[in-house]
């Protein structure tokens, strides 16, 4: 994990990172939280950089700390954050070291995204260990299908402006090909950064390999403008994406 980059992303995080909180179009992480909350009184958010995780979960706990390994990043959400129940500690989820805290519920939102599958599974492991025996933790991370599901998108939006399919794939599959670091182990150029994106199924496995007993799987669907510029494009262009959104799948288990 690069501490570095994310030290000097911190002061225009929000304008370069998703914020899926933001824009959960359906709100299921809110109704999560808001679930798991009437049940639990303490919880961690795990790699909570600027902390809008941790802030947007706080309502629904009686006390919500938040994790990260940039102190950069967590003098920026010690700075955004008025809420006195809101706390942050400093820490490195992949290092070998325990954690020294304790949580009813934990959340680990976009953070299981490093390129080495070893680097992953430390955080993981160390974020379960971190959870009380038998309390929930919620997963969310980038969805593979969803960024080929974009690919697609985009080869509909050319087709509408008046590309032939062969063009649009074109276009397309070069954007894909300087994207698409590793295929294989769904490695995707994400803001300039290699961030591991993730299959349904290989999601729910890598729970499983992390000591978690996985109860749910379901999408966060957040809108087409987080991915594709749609600014300037005709109402009838923009009704070539179809019904579907793009998502991060979420994963709801449980400590083992």
């Amino acid at each position: 994990m690069n501490r570095a980059y994310w030290d000097r992303l911190a002061p225009r995080y929000t304008d370069e990172v998703l914020e899926i909180t933001a824009i959960d179009s359906t709100r299921v992480l809110e109704r999560t939280a808001a679930f798991l909350g009437a049940r639990h009184a303490v919880a961690g958010d795990f790699g909570c950089g600027v902390g809008a995780t941790t802030r947007a979960f706080a309502p629904h706990f009686e006390r919500t700390i938040g994790v990260d390994f940039s102190p950069k990043l967590l003098a920026e959400a010690q700075r955004r954050t008025k809420d006195d129940t809101v706390s942050y500690v400093l820490a490195d989820l992949a290092a070998d070291e325990p954690l020294r805290l304790s949580v009813d519920a934990g959340f680990c939102v976009n953070c299981l995204i490093a390129p080495r599958y070893e680097t992953r599974l430390r955080i993981a492991r160390t974020v379960v260990h971190a959870v009380r025996r038998g309390g929930p933790v919620v997963i969310v991370v980038p969805s593979l299908e969803s960024a080929f599901r974009t690919y697609h998108a985009l080869v509909r939006l050319d087709i509408a402006e008046g590309a032939t399919r062969r063009e649009g794939r074109r276009r397309v599959n070069g954007i894909a090909a300087r994207e698409m670091r590793l295929l294989a182990d769904g490695i995707v150029t994400t803001g300039g950064e290699p961030t591991k994106h993730y299959l349904g199924d290989e999601i729910v496995e890598f729970a499983a390999e992390a000591g978690l007993r996985v109860e749910r799987l379901e999408r966060v669907e957040y809108p087409w403008q987080a991915e594709i510029e749609l600014g300037r494009m005709s109402a009838r262009t923009r009704r070539a994406l179809g019904k579907g959104a793009p998502w991060d799948w979420l994963v709801v288990a449980r400590a083992r």
